[in-house]
């Protein structure tokens, strides 16, 4: 195989082409990377963060895989900080950036009750770090961007996607922790407005809180579901797998209102787009919950 530039695999992933070597590529930049002795921690984890995409969904991965380096980086950060200065804040995101990631591989491994695990990890310690609920919510609805929210707003997403199908649950918690979602949510889109929410590093993983909403059915939800569609239409990546997905949140937001004809209208064109895309997982998920049933 042809080497590409490694700083450009998410790039050729998304595109669609040759997906086989994108993942080809990314256990190879994945090997060096945890081999490195000279990278700063930090330079490490975005290598990380962009090479690890291929490995969750694409053709003949593992997200396992993600998980195993995922594990040896967090061991890694955790042995430099005793010994690196580094401020509250970078503490704070690379821990954040981890648990999100590895809660995202056990999610995409089919263990969403271990994905939840670390999504709320991530959550408690951007908690912690605002200092009090007060000041948490202070933060996520302030007008400038601050460490606390971007954080939060890189956690939500995962945390929705892994207490949809948690399985080891408790009912008080089941009913605890969409509704924290909800406020959470709220504060990082003042007066359900879109166009008020900043669009952090990520942001397009939010529309799994309106999937989270949609399934749920509560006719109260209305006003934020239509919020978090226009905000995902905002922040949507727009390439080839990006675009892929769009119809998955037309049958979510059809459903929710009732729209019988629109949902499976957008259904079979979600099954076309998806099996264009080669995203078998997705394919294998909805299958296997029946979300377009």
């Amino acid at each position: 195989m042809a080497r590409r530039d490694p700083d450009n695999a998410l790039e050729y992933y998304r595109s669609g082409q040759d997906l086989e070597q994108s993942v080809a590529d990314a256990r190879r930049e994945i090997e060096q990377l945890l081999s490195s002795t000279e990278d700063s921690i930090d330079k490490k984890i975005e290598r990380f963060l962009l090479q690890m995409e291929p490995l969750l969904d694409g053709p003949g991965s593992n997200p396992m895989e993600v998980v195993a380096a995922g594990d040896l980086l967090e061991r890694e950060m955790h042995w430099r900080m005793r010994f690196e200065d580094a401020t509250a804040s970078q503490r704070l995101l690379r821990r954040v950036k981890l648990n999100v990631a590895l809660a995202r591989g056990w999610h995409c491994a089919g263990n969403s009750d271990k994905a939840l695990e670390r999504a709320l990890a991530a959550h408690c310690i951007t908690e912690a770090e605002a200092g009090s609920r007060e000041k948490l919510f202070e933060l996520l609805s302030a007008p400038e961007p601050n460490i606390v929210a971007e954080c939060m707003s890189r956690t939500l997403g995962i945390l929705a996607a892994a207490l949809r199908r948690a399985e080891e649950l408790g009912p008080t918690a089941r009913r605890y922790w969409p509704q924290e979602i909800r406020a959470l949510a709220d504060a990082l889109m003042p007066g359900l407005d879109p166009e008020r929410a900043i669009a952090y590093a990520g942001s397009e993983s939010r529309v799994q809180i309106l999937y989270l909403m949609a399934e749920e059915g509560d006719p109260l939800d209305a006003e934020r579901i239509r919020a978090h569609h226009r905000f995902d239409q905002r922040v949507r990546l727009t390439d080839h797998r990006g675009m892929a997905t769009v119809p998955l949140r037309e049958v979510a937001v059809a459903k929710y209102f009732g729209d019988d004809a629109t949902a499976e209208e957008q259904g079979e064109v979600a099954i076309e787009k998806l099996e264009d895309a080669q995203m078998e997982r997705h394919l294998r998920v909805i299958d296997e919950n029946g979300y377009i049933d």
